[in-house]
């Protein structure tokens, strides 16, 4: 009884904190494991398994014209997608195919992509395109630096710091302690600080311009739009507290163009603070996004791992101990019972960097225990994922950062990695109605 009186109002002060939202208590949501304790739900029970996507690149051929037929490693990429068992295609409309100059609308490029589209459907898949990615040169205009509010940059410029340290981290070059804090614009990420750019108002109009684009000239293919990617990522240009409005301003042209879709956004969930973002975002966007998705990479990309340097033999942060780190799955379904959102895991994937001790070993083994563990976490949670998405379908040697060359399930030639056939089955697995 004694225990009782203290245990009591413990319960009921975790119950207010929940109740009035206060951190880190709004990301624990009972409710789930309360229903199936008194019966009104088995675990996983009416559980269906997520569709599985495979992100591609695809991008305009300079030259290519309305009428010209696809090139055929673009079909090849398509037919491999099908062949691998993949549902969903999930890739860019770049920015600049669409605008290459300021205001200015390349036709060619818009029918480029509407043959990408066409060419998907017939063979029996669906498209996730993402927009509002690949910002054209002429778009640096449109941003500014907090301290230097007149200054006009290129985008490269305004990158350039955050990609030099992120190659600096992954190649073992700069010491990495996996901290990072941001102050308004101002990142201090391993002890150095860079300085975000900022949107200016107008940049808004420009997105939702865009947008608009490409849902009035594409909707009529396209059902689920990805509003930017990993815009909580240290590399975007797109200072933290701007990203609601860059999205919105997506959302806002998506609307004008098209009225039948599904708007995702997506965070990288390699960073400690990425949920933080998430429920900001929701907060901000409300019924602007009806899917809140993660990109995920326990093994290469993680807060665990992402920071050590995989060249060493064996490579230390690409063991099998990590693949089943899914932590953030379970952070995903609570703010998705939170704020009413369906939910996907938009990218997981592996990097065979030939750096690596036979990294397309570890690639097989990453798909069995990293899928395992996901399908072990929606059964125990009750949550019907959406998507359960692999970067990528063959490796990407434009890639500026050594290990992003490696991703594939296929390399640059078509040819099946190691992998290939894990994957291949699981993505038939995943096809199923339930587990």
């Amino acid at each position: 009884m004694s225990k009782l009186k203290f245990v009591v109002p413990i319960l009921v002060l975790i119950g207010l904190l929940i109740l009035f939202d206060v951190y880190p208590f709004s990301y624990i949501n009972p409710l789930p494991y309360l229903a199936r304790y008194f019966g009104f739900a088995k675990e996983g029970s009416n559980i269906a398994y997520p569709e599985p996507v495979v992100t591609v690149h695809f991008a305009y051929p300079l030259g290519w014209r309305e009428g010209d037929p696809l090139p055929e490693y673009h079909v090849r990429l398509i037919e491999k997608a099908r062949e691998l068992g993949a549902r969903y295609i999930r890739f860019d409309i770049w920015w600049s195919d669409i605008e290459p100059l300021n205001n200015t609308y390349n036709d060619d490029a818009i029918s480029y992509y509407r043959a990408v589209l066409e060419t998907i459907i017939s063979y029996n898949m669906s498209p996730i395109v993402i927009i509002g990615t690949g910002y054209p040169e002429w778009l640096g205009a449109y941003f500014k630096l907090e301290e230097e509010s007149n200054k006009t940059l290129s985008l490269d410029e305004i990158s350039k710091l955050f990609r030099k340290l992120f190659t600096e981290i992954v190649s073992g070059e700069t010491e990495a302690n996996a901290t990072e804090l941001r102050t308004g614009n101002q990142l201090v990420y391993n002890g150095l600080p860079v300085i975000q750019a900022k949107p200016r108002d107008s940049l808004y109009k420009k997105a939702e311009e865009y947008a608009y684009i490409i849902a009035e000239n594409l909707g009529d293919l396209i059902y689920y739009y990805q509003l930017g990617n990993e815009l909580n990522h240290p590399i975007t240009p797109i200072s933290r507290e701007t990203v609601p409005l860059y999205i919105e301003s997506l959302y806002n042209g998506v609307k004008k163009g098209d009225n039948n879709f599904e708007t995702i956004i997506n965070l990288y969930a390699g960073l400690f603070n990425w949920f933080l973002d998430a429920d900001s975002w929701l907060n901000s966007l409300g019924d602007k996004v009806d899917i809140i998705a993660i990109d995920y990479y326990p093994g290469t990309w993680s807060p665990l791992n992402m920071l050590v340097d995989i060249t060493k033999n064996p490579p230390t942060g690409s063991g099998e101990s990590y693949f089943d780190d899914w932590g953030p799955l379970d952070i995903l379904i609570n703010i998705a019972f939170k704020h009413n959102k369906k939910a996907a895991i938009i990218e997981t994937g592996y990097s065979t960097d030939p750096r690596s001790v036979d990294g397309e070993e570890y690639q097989g083994m990453f798909i069995n225990k990293a899928f395992n563990k996901i399908i072990e976490i929606i059964e125990k949670r009750g949550f019907n994922l959406t998507f359960l998405g692999w970067y990528e379908l063959a490796d990407n040697p434009l890639a500026s950062i050594e290990v992003e060359k490696h991703f594939g399930i296929l390399h640059n030639d078509l040819s099946p990695k190691k992998a290939y056939p894990t994957l291949q089955q699981w993505f038939n697995k995943l096809s199923q109605e339930k587990p």
